[in-house]
């Protein structure tokens, strides 16, 4: 492993120097289009000085102090572990000078600029105030800020107002014809939404999501599932977007693969239900829309509503869409027939699901959340869904109660977790605490692992000779996983340039190493013990089996410790190690065949059963320790069917 992530570090710096070397900066026309350019690559601090620059050059220009403002504040509060902190104190500064300006346009940008900053930081009364103070009222963007602010105090009747004095002003379209949408949409008035989108100039200014919600509204249904399936038909001409996707598809495709040890699933099957969940995603649209248009129930900023709809709205049905595919898999074929395809069709039938919306991010969003989807949010799907189809596992093996009760509850629980982790990205009042999503990911990823592990316990397929190389394991995760940091570095320089390319390859490093190496860890490491539950792992990793001391089919030499007349019968003996269970939830029972059998009528002849004289220790290759010596009082017992009244305790052996 040591020497795949040295490797891995090489390439990666090769590949940087190489790009900076030979890859030339862009070179643009003027500096606004420059400007463009570095808004659309994301490096805000680019922008920010850009924008700083052309004010400079005029400064009665508002569209640059605005660049300059939001730009500014894309930037995160602290850029890296010791990076510099944003300086926020001298942009006010800035304004305030400007605010203070005996030039009346600049006055106005600069008290204009000041409620902008307020804005950005939440402050929407001291937003207000300094907006109000702004002596021309048809400034450009003003009434669309104004309105802004009074649809946050939910006063929509006068942000409705604004709204439409900005179009008349003919100031920001962009930014009122978008907001004015957003507030028909969120008061129900569809028939407002329609007239805005009869409107040839309003038309260009509103989403997809708008012409989308009215064609639902009043049942020109043709166009609503036109509009719902060409969408992600449009953003895969983004080959970027498309092979990212792709890449991180087939990484867990792969990875799921290389767990299935048992009985191997083939790639027909495995892409038959993933293009199956693909085609079911479209299906969240509908549901949410008659969620949204006839429940009323929509996200509107408070902490309550949206927490609800996080979990509802987002998590439930997503969840339930995902489910479906895997629910008629296992109803109408036979393809699924060890616990452990549960945990693996139910994986690929979320990673159909996410493949479309990664699609989708990756086109509307940027390339640079590539690595963040990869790690966090496709691991969430694939745990989400892996749980509902855990709980019908257990269920089946462990509590044998309501199927569907059982089903129900690890609905609503993959429904929770979901929007448990949604929340806190969503809500704009507690985004400070994103951190706990990240918390969130790290226990599923733990818990995904006591999944596989436990199906992997109870497959009855299972043969001791086969198991998962941890090391191997270890290194495929590892590469596959840095793969796509490097595609993510490679796709954003080749479309942007290296300045964009180098940022954001920091940024993910910064941001994404430790996931890898959790999941790297995780993922890679499992105890597969025939027939156990064990507890689920909350924090860390299964006890990693010793495949190198594994005991079963080795010979051992059983002496006796304990003489009485069954052992002085017994022992001395040999014996071959058959197999290793668990007897009334105790680990480590070993089913010994005698290579010297015994004259007996009560008991097993062939077979004895032994157990190490601490509970947790396990037979170990060339080692000597005691055991306690069982016999089998039922001759026809397999292995698998010995329970703790089947057995006797003889005394205790020596082996060797």
């Amino acid at each position: 492993m040591k020497k795949t992530v040295v490797i891995t570090i090489g390439i990666v710096v090769g590949l940087i120097i190489l790009f900076n070397i030979f890859i030339p900066n862009p070179r643009f026309k003027s500096k606004q289009e420059e400007l463009n350019f570095a808004i659309s690559s994301k490096q805000y601090k680019l922008a920010e000085d850009i924008a700083l620059e052309l004010i400079t050059k005029d400064s009665t220009k508002i569209e640059y102090y605005v660049t300059y403002l939001k730009q500014h504040f894309n930037r995160p509060e602290k850029e890296g572990k010791n990076g510099p902190i944003r300086d926020d104190n001298t942009i006010y500064i800035f304004f305030e000078n400007k605010s203070k300006s005996q030039d009346s346009i600049v006055s106005d940008i600069g008290k204009y600029g000041l409620g902008l900053y307020y804005s950005l930081l939440d402050d929407y009364h001291g937003a207000l105030e300094k907006y109000l103070s702004v002596k021309n009222e048809k400034l450009k963007y003003l009434n669309n800020s104004k309105g802004f602010i009074y649809s946050h105090f939910n006063k929509l009747d006068s942000a409705e107002i604004f709204y439409k004095k900005e179009i008349i002003n003919k100031g920001n379209l962009d930014g009122a014809y978008s907001n004015l949408s957003e507030l028909y949409t969120n008061s129900g008035r569809y028939d407002d939404l329609q007239n805005l989108l009869n409107d040839r100039t309003a038309k260009k200014y509103l989403s997809i999501y708008t012409e989308r919600e009215v064609s639902f509204y009043f049942h020109r249904y043709f166009k609503y599932f036109k509009s719902i399936i060409f969408e992600p038909i449009q953003n895969a001409t983004n080959y970027l977007a498309f092979i990212s996707a792709l890449l991180i598809l087939f990484a867990w495709l792969i990875y799921l693969k290389k767990i299935d040890i048992f009985e191997p699933e083939c790639w027909k099957n495995l892409l038959i239900i993933f293009l199956f969940s693909a085609v079911f995603t479209f299906f969240v649209y509908p549901i949410t829309d008659i969620i949204n248009i006839y429940g009323k129930f929509r996200l509107n900023g408070n902490i309550i509503n949206d927490f609800f709809y996080c979990i509802f709205t987002i998590g439930f049905v997503e969840e339930l869409v995902k489910i479906i595919p895997f629910l008629l898999v296992l109803k109408y074929t036979n393809i699924i027939n060890e616990p452990l395809d549960y945990i693996i069709y139910a994986s690929v039938s979320a990673l159909g699901f996410a493949f479309i919306e990664n699609i989708k991010y990756f086109d509307y969003q940027g390339l640079d959340i590539i690595h963040g989807r990869a790690l966090i949010s496709v691991i969430g799907h694939m745990f989400n869904t892996s749980l509902i189809a855990y709980g019908i596992v257990y269920n089946e093996f462990v509590s044998k109660k309501n199927k569907y009760f059982y089903f129900i509850i690890f609905l609503l629980l993959a429904s929770f977790v979901h929007g448990f982790f949604d929340f806190w990205l969503i809500n704009e009042t507690v985004n400070a605490l994103a951190f706990i999503s990240i918390l969130t990911v790290i226990v599923q990823i733990s818990l995904f692992n006591s999944f596989i592990n436990n199906t992997l316990n109870q497959s009855n397929f299972y043969t001791e000779d086969k198991s998962i190389n941890s090391e191997i394991l270890q290194v495929y995760l590892f590469i596959s996983l840095s793969s796509i940091f490097v595609f993510e570095y490679v796709a954003i320089t080749l479309k942007y340039s290296v300045s964009a390319g180098n940022s954001a390859l920091f940024h993910s490093i910064y941001s994404g190493t430790y996931i890898l190496v959790f999941i790297t860890t995780n993922l890679s490491r499992f105890k597969v013990v025939k027939g156990s539950w064990d507890n689920m792992h909350y924090w860390g990793v299964s006890e990693q089996i010793d495949y190198a001391e594994n005991i079963v089919n080795k010979q051992i030499d059983i002496t006796k410790f304990t003489i009485n007349n069954l052992t002085e019968l017994y022992l001395s003996n040999q014996g071959l190690v058959i197999s290793n269970h668990k007897i009334n939830k105790l680990p480590n029972w070993y089913y010994i065949k005698l290579l010297r059998q015994i004259n007996n009528t009560d008991y097993s002849s062939e077979f004895i059963m032994i157990r190490p004289k601490k509970l947790n220790e396990k037979l170990k290759n060339h080692s000597k320790m005691i055991v306690a010596l069982y016999l089998i009082k039922n001759k026809e017992l397999q292995a698998n069917e010995i329970k703790i009244d089947n057995i006797k305790f003889i005394g205790w052996a020596r082996i060797n």
